[in-house]
């Protein structure tokens, strides 16, 4: 009776792997070329990414192996820099961010320099379209671009329109297991539901919302100017004129979200966006 049961056991497990052996042979050889051109791995982590992901979700798979090469980055950095477990951007801003506040005439060069030094690295990830010959990758009518920044539940990335040219947005990727693993998917449909109804401008506009098995697409209005802490760092001291300005077209867009019974509740200079 074992017997039977063991050989019946070792058949089933001989089909099933038949099946991902030929699951494995059915993609499409276009898509791994793809996804080795995007991401810069082997051949066997692309056709295993695609593996996990379904025939139309090419995009996923792209994604998955980005994070995943993030991680490793980060874990090189840590133990490189003797196994720090603070993430070196976020220590990096905060140091910046102390020193921002602290200003005085005893660090102005130091300060100089380290705020252009960044201020060039967020220009270089700007993407243009133009000229480029490596293969696209398109969420609706979409190309997509470098990663501008990570957040909890996923990454912001620029994009541009295929058919509009330079007409540029900010796509805000946000992983549908992330959000059910830190409980945030309440929030994050009251985001989507107050950005559809809110047009103010001072407040970032939401065009459009893209969803596919694993992740939900926000084409967002694009600030081409970046983060408002990176334009303080590079500028040292505004004159009152242009704090005023600034000061004013804040207080105008936080009056609106309050007058539809919104509070922001992370209002700082990392999450003000400039567009020109």
């Amino acid at each position: 009776m074992n017997a039977e049961n063991n050989k019946e056991e070792e058949k089933e497990e001989k089909e099933e792997k038949k099946e991902e052996e030929k699951g494995e042979r059915e993609i499409n050889p276009a898509d791994i070329d793809l996804v080795m051109a995007k991401t810069n791995v082997t051949r066997e982590k692309a056709i295993a990414a695609l593996g996990k992901v379904s025939k139309d979700n090419l995009l996923s798979a792209i994604l998955s192996l980005e994070e995943e090469k993030e991680r490793e980055e980060e874990k090189r950095r840590r133990e490189k820099k003797g196994g720090k477990k603070e993430n070196l951007c976020v220590a990096e801003r905060k140091k910046r961010r102390k020193e921002m506040f602290a200003f005085d005439s005893h660090h102005r060069d130091a300060y100089d320099q380290r705020g252009t030094g960044h201020r060039s690295r967020r220009k270089e990830e700007l993407w243009e379209m133009k000229g480029k010959k490596e293969p696209v990758l398109k969420i609706g009518n979409y190309v997509l671009g470098k990663t501008l920044g990570t957040g909890t539940f996923g990454k912001v990335k620029v994009a541009e329109h295929e058919l509009l040219e330079g007409h540029k947005v900010a796509v805000k990727i946000l992983n549908k297991q992330k959000i059910k693993n830190l409980n945030g998917d309440t929030k994050i449909q009251r985001e989507i539901q107050i950005l559809k109804l809110f047009r103010h401008p001072h407040v970032i506009k939401l065009y459009d919302v893209i969803e596919t098995p694993t992740d939900i697409f926000l084409i967002m209005e694009y600030g081409a100017n970046g983060e408002l802490f990176d334009f303080i760092v590079q500028n040292k001291r505004l004159s009152e004129a242009r704090a005023r300005k600034f000061f004013q077209q804040i207080v105008a867009g936080v009056e609106y979200c309050h007058s539809h019974m919104v509070v922001h509740r992370d209002l700082k200079p990392e999450n003000l966006l400039l567009d020109q």
